[in-house]
């Protein structure tokens, strides 16, 4: 009847304005964010006795080498925090994105149920997302540091293909196995960590088995 078309058609149109409502809101979100982070970076300064500090001095000195990678989650400038510390220019890679011209990734991971119209809020959906090295370079490494991370949902599916391949894979020669460090700040987080990678699937014995896994807290 026509009268129920009309309702579908009323339906669609405070649909399209539920989802620009929304849309406009995630716009504000980021604008919002990006303009309070970057004046939290104004008032940076690092405490040299810090742990963050050491090991930042420590890998922040070898980035330059062709055979050392550095990833950072946040968005802030890391280099400020170098500069700070008195220590030379890092290189190294945003997987999130940066502040600079305001291009913070915000958004759900692929696989995340999003609802059409939506699309954009997926992470990989962003202007500034960009291919990266990361899986490479986890795959080739030998010496392998995380800090900071807890190894939870959002961040996990950056790892899960590494942690699964170590625990699901061949038998590994002792001179052969990876050395993994994972630096969290004390024995609850430890132990969130090792949860964290129990709930996606990871098998946590063959991980100590398959690889020299140590935490430093």
């Amino acid at each position: 009847p026509e009268t129920e078309i009309s309702k579908h058609i009323v339906n669609a149109i405070f649909r399209e304005d539920d989802i620009k409502q929304d849309i406009d809101y995630y716009s504000m979100l980021h604008e919002f964010l990006c303009n309070y982070l970057i004046e939290e970076q104004k008032t940076i300064a690092p405490n040299n006795n810090s742990a963050a500090a050491k090991i930042l001095k420590v890998v922040g000195n070898a980035s330059s080498s062709k055979y050392v990678s550095i990833y950072t989650f946040n968005y802030t400038e890391l280099n400020l925090i170098a500069r700070a510390l008195k220590l030379s220019q890092i290189n190294y890679t945003h997987m999130h994105g940066e502040l600079v011209n305001n291009s913070i990734i915000l958004g759900v991971n692929d696989g995340a149920e999003i609802k059409e119209g939506y699309e954009q809020f997926q992470k990989t959906m962003s202007p500034h997302y960009n291919s990266h090295n990361l899986l490479a370079d986890l795959d080739t490494a030998s010496e392998i540091i995380f800090f900071g991370l807890a190894m939870g949902e959002i961040d996990f599916t950056y790892f899960k293909s590494f942690f699964t391949k170590i625990s699901n894979g061949e038998i590994v020669k002792p001179n052969d196995k990876k050395n993994v460090t994972i630096i969290t700040k004390n024995e609850s987080s430890r132990q969130k960590i090792l949860m964290n990678l129990n709930q996606m699937g990871i098998n946590k014995s063959s991980l100590f088995a398959q690889s020299n896994l140590n935490f430093i807290k």
